[in-house]
């Protein structure tokens, strides 16, 4: 009896001793802080956002005192001010010097190929589409959304033909690294020789200029200004009477165009970027997916110009808005847009359409788009439907013999006007920059916000042990670090180790 009582003693004093020794680890683990990684999640970003959105709460204060017709001009002068400032200072014009390459005669229309400078030997391909017939014609300006074809893609074609069966004069023109523009195309393979989609055309000379501290957009949009010069020195067009219409990247510049340029008394956006860039906010989902860099101004949260002060500053001109399916984001912005439009007392001059189909210039766009231009140009209503339309081969509509600037060596490309001012730069500094220059350059300001360490996990080894933490370097930015403490009785001392790849190195962030 006796070993029986001792034998459940004792399975009791483990039971028991096990017990506590789980509650001792979990009383520890609960008094344990929690890693920075766990309260941090999509660290950079979210660090980024709240400053950003911190921003945009002060801009959208200064937009809701705005009330007043007076006010709405004062902060539309300001907006193009800003965009100005943000593109830099525009080359003073030069000649065209246009060429017309060769004159397709079609039934009720001609296309023309033609070709002019935007900068001296700074080629642009186009194609003008003129009604037959007696003008002047309004005439309507086309920038190219992202089609590698440009202006040549079946879809823009079908729209410059409503259009100039409608009566009107359309101007088409290739955007940088598109159409008969594209810096990367291979003529005799007629692939491209870099990976991925068009936007690269854009995005990798586009970051070079950033080097030499010029932008791509300013590019797009003085060669907007200058396609717009030649279809106003065009007997056939009206010059009281000027439209401009796009979609997706052609869309954006539409909006940056009319904006910026009043010659244009009529736009519209089709997918265009008609939504709020700010405030940004994350969700598991999020994708960090800019657009290319030509849509990117910098620096627009600090001067407080969204993609909304854009659109309104085309106010009181009619503005027509498209999008694939209407959401929450669109509607958010459309709602600020014609709320501009109504404080001017002039709401029927802003109007959005719904696609409901993918990302395109669908039939639905074209036909809303001749309408838009045949209401405010014509007094009429545009066609109910689209008619048999018969679009050209591209090499009809070419302008050079190869279907490539580059490759027809017809003037400079947009690689060897970067080339060359590169080739203009110093060779070497006069002197290196010291620290102040570098810190400047970085935009680097010391934080004196407290580390707060929060040790993870420790590791022994043998004359040293490691351990593994994380700190804070400012607000919302943690880094981990890894730090080798060497025994007592040595004489070494302790190193702390911080991996160069960040956050994500193999086992900084969890120990």
């Amino acid at each position: 009896m006796k070993d029986k009582a001792d034998r459940r003693t004792r399975r009791e004093f483990l039971t028991q001793s096990g017990r506590l020794a789980g509650a001792l680890a979990l009383s520890q683990a609960r008094a344990a802080p929690r890693a920075y990684h766990e309260d941090l999640p999509d660290m950079l970003l979210s660090h980024l956002a709240r400053k950003l959105n911190a921003l945009s709460d002060k801009w959208d204060q200064e937009r809701a005192r705005i009330r007043t017709p007076s006010a709405i001009e004062a902060r539309n002068r300001l907006v193009r001010q800003k965009f100005l400032e943000m593109l830099g200072a525009f080359p003073e014009p030069t000649p065209l010097n246009p060429v017309v390459v060769k004159t397709l005669d079609r039934d009720g229309y001609r296309v023309e190929n033609v070709m002019f400078e935007s900068r001296p030997n700074f080629w642009v391909t186009a194609n003008l589409y003129v009604p037959a017939g007696a003008g002047p014609f309004p005439g309507i300006l086309s920038p190219c959304g992202h089609e590698w074809d440009g202006r040549m893609y079946r879809l823009f074609q079908l729209t410059y033909l409503d259009l100039v069966k409608s009566g009107f004069v359309v101007l088409g023109y290739d955007p940088i690294g598109q159409g008969e523009r594209r810096n990367y195309w291979n003529p005799q393979t007629d692939r491209s020789e870099i990976g991925g989609s068009v936007t690269w055309e854009h995005s990798l000379p586009g970051q070079l200029l950033l080097l030499l501290g010029e932008n791509l957009t300013q590019y797009r949009v003085w060669d907007g200004m200058r396609a717009l010069d030649y279809l106003l020195s065009r007997p056939e067009v009206d010059r009281e009477r000027i439209g401009c219409t796009g979609q997706s990247g052609g869309g954006t510049f539409t909006i940056f165009l009319s904006a910026l340029d009043h010659r244009i008394r009529c736009a519209a956006a089709h997918e265009g970027g008609t939504h709020r860039r700010w405030p940004v906010r994350i969700r598991p989902e999020t994708i960090l997916d800019p657009p290319d860099v030509e849509q990117n101004l910098f620096p627009a949260a600090l001067y407080g110009v969204d993609m909304t002060d854009i659109h309104a500053a085309i106010a009181p001109r009619p503005l027509l808005a498209t999008i694939e399916s209407y959401s929450p984001g669109f509607q958010e912005a459309a709602g600020q847009i014609r709320q501009r439009y109504e404080q001017l007392g002039v709401p029927e001059k802003f109007a959005v359409e719904e696609a409901a189909d993918p990302h395109a210039m669908t039939m639905k766009l074209r036909l809303a788009t001749t309408n838009w231009f045949c209401r405010w140009f014509y007094n009429r209503p545009g066609p109910a439907r689209e008619l048999d339309l018969q679009i050209e081969p591209r090499e009809r509509l070419y302008c050079t013999p190869t279907g490539s600037v580059r490759y027809s060596q017809q003037g400079e490309t947009f690689l060897s006007v970067i080339q060359k001012k590169q080739a203009q730069l110093p060779p070497h500094p006069e002197a290196p920059a010291g620290a102040a220059e570098i810190r400047k350059l970085l935009r680097f300001e010391r934080s004196d916000h407290p580390l707060q360490p929060r040790p993870l996990a420790t590791t022994p080894r043998r004359g040293y042990r490691v351990e593994k933490l994380e700190f804070l370097s400012e607000p919302g930015i943690y880094i981990p670090a890894w730090v080798f403490v060497p025994d007592a009785r040595t004489s070494s001392r302790a190193i702390l180790y911080v991996s160069d790849r960040g956050a994500r190195v193999d086992g900084m962030e969890f120990g």
